[in-house]
């Protein structure tokens, strides 16, 4: 069960951790990672996965909206709680109509322990507004390899006991699913803030 109080400590360590960890854990990983496609239309969708109430995701499902997507895993010890309280900030940041314009996505890595119970209740010590995404192990890879995601486990020494490791970027995707920015672990709240009112300052003055 996870605690308030844990995540409290998590969000403290991990934001002085996130950088370090972050691209440690990618080091390898870069070339896999999309910044070459910025404007593309890129990510495809969610259909297939099961979002935290149990429904299952159709195509069509966030069509429509901009979206703030973040692949991680509730028992992260810093990095995820870290981008997810990040996440939060930026909805916080915005009006109403904004916040209304935007799907905000927590997308698992580790579909075997997180349900979709155990995602709402990690999501919503963040934010109501996140929504907790999981699925087959089949299906979240496919959803990985659309998003050009890196995640693996790593035994923790510790039993059968394991973490995952993954690539650590918050995606900003446009309505008409083109990539617009993504951000790595050293971007602020209010940096990310201010990019994501400017694509919604766009869009409403067309």
């Amino acid at each position: 069960m996870h605690s308030a109080t844990r995540i409290l400590i998590s969000v403290l360590v991990g934001a002085a951790l996130a950088a370090f960890i972050a691209y440690a854990q990618i080091s390898r990983e870069t070339a896999a990672q999309p910044q070459n496609l910025m404007g593309s239309t890129f990510g495809g969708t969610f259909e297939g996965l099961t979002d935290e109430n149990g429904k299952t995701v159709t195509a069509t499902d966030f069509a429509g909206k901009y979206q703030l997507v973040f692949f991680g895993f509730t028992y992260c010890p810093s990095i995820c709680p870290t981008e997810l309280h990040k996440i939060s900030k930026v909805l916080s940041a915005l009006d109403a109509a904004g916040q209304a314009a935007i799907a905000p996505l927590f997308v698992s890595v580790d579909p075997e322990r997180d349900t979709p119970k155990v995602l709402k209740e990690y999501t919503n010590l963040f934010s109501p507004a996140i929504v907790g995404l999981t699925g087959t192990p089949e299906a979240i890879n496919k959803v990985k390899a659309d998003w050009k995601v890196y995640a693996a486990k790593a035994k923790t020494g510790k039993g059968d006991d394991y973490t995952v490791n993954h690539s650590v970027f918050i995606y900003w995707r446009g309505p008409d699913g083109r990539l617009l920015d993504l951000f790595d672990s050293t971007q602020t709240p209010a940096a990310i803030a201010e990019k994501v009112k400017a694509s919604l300052i766009q869009t409403r003055g067309k």
